[in-house]
């Protein structure tokens, strides 16, 4: 394939990222609302459940993404795929384009670590409030055991 179908190829699977990171974000906020008491009596397994799917979907995303870059390398001859290697190789629209989905991409992506990090502090405060573990309500230990799995997960 030319380095002109697999940049737009590489566009497109970004895109879905995007999209696909949005979603988690969404579902990262809306599992926060749940932990603060406000997310009007939903479940927070099937938050959790949901997140994990997306979470999976952006795993594959991510290797045919990695892949495709990898032949983009190849046929194109630089060192590594990054904004300033492959900048001499694309046209300036082509370049903008993922500039801009990458950037978004991180955007949400610091958005979600904020809303995670609130809501494992606020399942490890309620953890630890109180007399020992018999104080916490056996929701909040399945909720933070199935998060912990799930954030887990994402790791590389």
């Amino acid at each position: 394939m030319d380095s002109d179908g697999l940049v737009k190829r590489i566009k497109a699977n970004f895109s879905l990222q995007l999209g696909l990171c949005r979603e988690m974000e969404a579902e990262s906020r809306r599992q926060l609302e749940v932990l603060q008491g406000s997310g009007g009596g939903s479940d927070i397994s099937a938050i959790l459940e949901k997140r994990r799917l997306l979470m999976a979907r952006l795993d594959g995303m991510a290797g045919d993404n990695r892949a495709m870059q990898k032949q983009f390398i190849d046929c194109c001859g630089v060192a590594e795929f990054t904004l300033s290697g492959i900048k001499s190789c694309l046209s300036i629209e082509d370049w903008s384009d993922l500039k801009e989905l990458i950037t978004e991409i991180g955007e949400v992506l610091r958005g979600i670590t904020a809303a995670d990090d609130h809501s494992q502090a606020l399942m490890a405060r309620r953890e630890g409030s109180g007399a020992g573990e018999k104080t916490v309500p056996v929701g909040h230990q399945q909720a933070r055991q199935a998060y912990e799995k799930a954030r887990g997960q994402k790791k590389p």
